[in-house]
Formats: structure tokens, C-alpha cells, sequence
């Protein structure tokens, strides 16, 4: 039987959410669909831009996601953007990503429909 991690979360004890590894394929094929998969929305100073170095940035940091949809919750960016990102506090981050999301010129409302 494996142990599930337990994180502090507003001052409560939670197990933590689904594994990004269950969850990641069902993301990447909805960024595919939307044409939004090889590039990085952040295009901070420094982006590198390379689909080889992409990776999903989520809105929350790690120790902070509970649920399955905080896990989707995510934007595209590059390595270099990623770590600019996570260099924030919560709620900066949480808040960065979210007006990412809102910016996009491809309407990724379809990303978060499907089911």
C-alpha cells in the first residue's frame, strides 16, 4: 500500500491531489488541439522559446495542488519562463497564469470543456 503525501494547505493537513503523470497526457492533447503545445505564452526576457525545453507551469505551486482541476490548471512555457515563474509567492503566480490564460488569442475555453 503506498502512502499518500500529505501537504499543508491553509493551515489544514490534505492528501495531495492526483498524480501529474495520470493527468498530463489529457492536458497535452487539449494544448495540441488548441495549437498552443510548442510555445511558450510567458515570453519573458531570457525566453528560449524552444519546444524542447516546454513544460507546463501551474498555477499553484506543487505542495498547493489538491484537486484534479488546480492539476490542469496550467499555462505553456519554457524552462527559462517556468523558473522566472516559480521564483514568485503563490498568489503572484496564481494570479500571473490566470491572466495568461485570460490573454490568449486561441480560445482555450475548449481545453477546460471536454470532458
Amino acid at each position: 500500500m503506498s502512502k499518500k503525501k500529505k501537504v499543508l494547505r491553509s493551515n489544514k493537513i490534505v492528501y495531495k491531489g492526483p498524480k501529474w503523470e495520470s493527468v498530463r497526457p489529457k492536458v497535452k492533447l487539449r494544448f495540441a488541439e488548441a495549437g498552443i503545445l510548442n510555445i511558450c505564452e510567458l515570453q519573458y526576457e531570457g525566453c528560449t522559446g524552444n519546444q524542447f525545453t516546454l513544460t507546463f507551469a501551474h498555477s499553484l505551486h506543487r505542495d498547493y495542488i489538491g484537486t484534479k482541476e488546480e492539476m490542469e490548471d496550467v499555462i505553456r512555457a519554457c524552462t527559462n519562463c517556468h523558473q522566472l515563474l516559480d521564483a514568485n509567492e503563490h498568489d503572484v503566480t496564481e494570479s500571473l497564469v490566470h491572466e495568461v490564460q485570460a490573454e490568449r488569442i486561441i480560445a482555450v475555453r475548449s481545453i477546460y470543456e471536454k470532458n
